[in-house]
């Protein structure tokens, strides 16, 4: 016996029909690659003004990525997969905020010209504090933006310094509160293991944080790499990385912390206030359907 006798070869039709039932959820991950300065540590597909190819303007990307949606969808109906609305938006990055709420509004757009978008979805983005004011945000919830997480990492100006941001404790305050002030469902991610951070300094942040009355709190644990400026940094000795089980104290610290502020741990770092989930991010762990569109997006 061969293995085709027990599993015949299929093409992608036939894979559509068993792995992609009609029933099943559809979300839609957007990458949007672009940020006003590369973070020390990040490894991310991202660019800024000075990394982009001759030629190549910000301005242009919400009609490329049309481009991407409709050659999608057109792949879609040629084999058979089905088309549905989505459920869940989210735009990544990267810095979503670094284009203007016009051009993200007509991401949206093209997204429900292209597959819909289910009345009731959740739509989420990122945004760095420094890149948004009270009135874009009003913006974004006009175009249907329902929820933002801004990219905190830390309230401590030092942390800040070490991690390359570009925003302050204040611009960060500035957003958080703007956003509340909106309406939208609010999200904050904090880093831990930053190096020479004291662990006084990481308690701070998480109790900043569960004092703002967020909606959801993400904490990540820093990764170094090799081809970042921190991983060149820690290859000449510049740096300490935290050791693993330091960073396993801070992320203990930082369940109990919110834990007693009211946030639920839901997924491996995120935690939330009873029925603020993040259901895009639920989607991947549950094995809906999702598409990502943009450099560096997988499907």
């Amino acid at each position: 016996m061969t293995f085709s006798d027990t599993l015949p070869p299929c093409g992608p039709k036939e894979l559509g029909k068993a792995y992609l039932p009609a029933d099943r959820p559809f979300r839609i991950y957007v990458h949007v690659p672009f940020c006003l300065r590369r973070c020390g540590y990040c490894n991310f597909n991202t660019f800024t003004s000075f990394s982009l190819a001759p030629g190549f303007d910000r301005t242009s990307y919400p009609s490329l990525l049309k481009k991407e949606m409709e050659a999608a969808r057109a792949w879609q109906e040629e084999h058979s997969v089905p088309v549905k609305a989505a459920k869940s938006v989210f735009l990544g990055g990267g810095t979503p905020t670094v284009l203007s709420p016009s051009q993200l509004s007509s991401i949206l757009d093209a997204l429900r010209s292209v597959w819909g978008i289910e009345d009731g979805a959740e739509i989420s983005l990122e945004a760095n504090p420094d890149t948004v004011g009270f009135r874009e945000i009003l913006a974004l919830k006009k175009a249907g933006f329902t929820r933002i997480s801004f990219g905190v990492q830390s309230w401590e100006p030092r942390i800040l310094k070490i991690l390359d941001r570009t925003h302050s404790p204040a611009a960060a305050w500035r957003a958080v509160r703007g956003a509340r002030k909106a309406g939208m469902e609010c999200s904050a991610d904090l880093i831990y293991g930053t190096p020479s951070e004291k662990r006084r300094e990481w308690e701070r942040s998480v109790r900043k944080t569960a004092s703002l009355g967020l909606d959801h709190v993400s904490c990540y644990a820093l990764s170094i790499y090799p081809r970042t400026k921190m991983g060149r940094m820690l290859k000449m000795g510049k740096i300490r990385e935290e050791s693993d089980s330091a960073q396993a104290a801070d992320y203990e610290i930082a369940d109990t912390l919110l834990s007693r502020r009211g946030y639920r741990w839901y997924e491996v770092s995120n935690w939330a206030r009873r029925g603020r989930e993040c259901l895009h991010n639920l989607g991947y762990w549950r094995g809906d359907d999702w598409i990502g569109l943009g450099p560096g997006a997988h499907s």
